[in-house]
């Protein structure tokens, strides 16, 4: 995710490049594409390198130890003094809100689909700073959020379940106090409204009036959630559940879309059927999550 990420910010990086060199008064006798290729060409050549350096470098320094390290955190700033300083700090017990705590909980898992939000975020306004919102940019622009959105949402639901079995969490978990339909309802209420708001809100905003708020891509987009969340349930990690979502979803599209096709049913029992479908999921997804087995 992030090396993809890291080719989109090159890309932008580079255009930048060209259009500062021409505000300088720089001359591009050979055309603005080829400076621009031969900009690019010598960024990624550079970053490569650095990045087989860098790599060696740290693999020779890793070593084995017990346990293993948090694959994303939060910034310092955002962290509790008394994680930051157990040594030093003694806090006393204090009690709060298990949904509060369920809901910060879920929020973590999604560090990776956050992180990616970000580049994205990042990638779409230094495209629309350097290109000043174009009618070719922005269709292009609506094409790519579009293809964001719905890998954004297998993201978000290949992580939410998944990901707590990998880090091993799962098992403690249904010990809690807490009725197992009430943990896993706060799971899908964040993993939906997160999906929502990165996957369907985001990319409509970034595409500045190509893309409106169509109650049909939203659907979309919690349709694509809540199949990829059920493949989470019997899947071992998130990385296993993003490479097994991508399919499934393709073929539960397909046999649906060819088998109302077949019926010719309106839209109002094609939208019955897919509630219906959404619903057996969650069902699903809950049964094989709360036996924290895959």
């Amino acid at each position: 995710m992030f090396a993809l990420g890291l080719a989109g910010i090159m890309q932008v990086a580079s255009l930048g490049v060209v259009l500062a060199w021409l505000e300088l008064g720089g001359s591009a006798d050979s055309g603005l594409e080829a400076l621009h290729d031969r900009v690019l060409t010598a960024g990624l050549l550079i970053v490569s390198t650095l990045g087989v350096v860098a790599g060696r470098r740290m693999f020779l320094r890793l070593e084995a130890i017990d346990g293993r390290d948090t694959p994303l955190t939060w910034p310092r700033w955002l962290r509790s003094a008394m994680a930051l300083d157990e040594a030093k700090l003694v806090a006393s017990a204090r009690r709060s809100n298990p949904y509060w705590l369920l809901l910060k909980k879920e929020v973590r898992i999604q560090q990776m689909s956050i992180a990616v939000a970000g580049i994205n975020l990042l990638i779409g306004v230094s495209a629309w700073a350097l290109t000043g919102g174009d009618g070719d940019v922005r269709s292009v622009h609506a094409a790519v959020a579009v293809l964001y959105g719905g890998l954004q949402a297998v993201l978000i639901g290949a992580l939410a379940s998944a990901e707590e079995r990998h880090l091993g969490t799962l098992e403690w978990q249904t010990l809690l106090p807490v009725a197992a339909w009430r943990q896993f309802a706060v799971k899908t209420a964040v993993t939906v409204g997160l999906s929502l708001m990165l996957a369907f809100v985001l990319p409509v905003v970034l595409s500045a009036g190509e893309l409106g708020f169509a109650p049909a891509h939203a659907g979309a987009v919690v349709l694509l959630t809540i199949t990829s969340l059920q493949v989470s349930s019997r899947c071992r990690s998130g990385l296993q559940a993003l490479t097994l979502s991508a399919p499934a979803v393709f073929v539960i599209v397909v046999l649906l879309g060819w088998s109302l096709s077949i019926t010719a049913v309106g839209s109002d029992v094609a939208l019955v059927v897919v509630g219906a479908l959404s619903v057996w999921a969650l069902w699903s997804a809950f049964v094989n999550h709360r036996t924290a087995r895959a």
